[in-house]
């Protein structure tokens, strides 16, 4: 009888950690299965954004042989030494500016822009490399780097970007944006003045792509 009083509560326990055991063990297998679903997720939605990450780090891309059916190894190396090719001078910036942004999406919201590089194409092309950061937003907001960015003729006269590389339509809050203001000039030089922001906080900024060097400047 004294046996029997003895292993009733030993089995209790064995079962309580038995029960115990399986619930934690699911718990890890759905964390498990929920961090997998996310990766997969996550994946899909910069292949359906056209993420080209493994890209940019000359990752070799097998496309598709119509001839009998094949792939191919086709090194981005080759497209990047084109790209390197076509420069003819890229010069590195600290310049750093805030404005509001577009009253397109409200509310408005102080917005950082840096500018990476400035770089000159031996087509003429004048390639501006920008990141805006919208920490201080608290939903979607906008910028319109054409109202921000004006490259100056030999007149003093702004010419306004033909082409905006970057979803600056619509940033996502607490994060940044990076892209690119392209300039198409009516005339080729050697240096080039941009003005960069609005209102009263705009500055004008010289590049000397022979010197390879750049300052702020006075216009007027």
């Amino acid at each position: 009888m004294d046996n029997n009083k003895t292993v009733l509560p030993i089995l209790v326990v064995f079962i309580l950690i038995t029960i115990v055991g399986f619930y934690v063990a699911f718990d890890k297998i759905a964390s498990l299965t929920t961090s997998l679903s996310n990766l997969e997720l996550t994946q899909e939605l910069k292949n359906k954004s056209g993420d080209t990450s493994s890209v940019s780090q000359g990752v070799n891309v097998l496309s598709a042989n119509p001839i009998g059916g094949q792939q191919s190894a086709t090194s981005t190396n080759t497209a990047s030494q084109q790209s390197q090719s076509d420069l003819v001078a890229k010069i590195s910036t600290a310049i750093i500016f805030d404005t509001n942004s577009s009253s397109a999406l409200l509310p408005q919201a102080s917005t950082t822009i840096t500018i990476d590089n400035v770089s000159k194409m031996r087509d003429g092309t004048i390639r501006v490399e920008i990141k805006a950061f919208t920490n201080n937003a608290s939903s979607y907001t906008a910028i319109a780097p054409n109202g921000l960015f004006l490259i100056l003729d030999t007149d003093g006269n702004g010419e306004p970007a033909s082409q905006i590389n970057g979803e600056f339509k619509s940033m996502p809050p607490k994060s940044s944006v990076s892209g690119q203001i392209i300039f198409k000039p009516s005339s080729d030089r050697n240096s080039y003045i941009i003005q960069m922001g609005i209102g009263d906080d705009t500055k004008f900024y010289e590049f000397d792509f022979v010197k390879k060097s750049y300052k702020e400047t006075i216009i007027g």
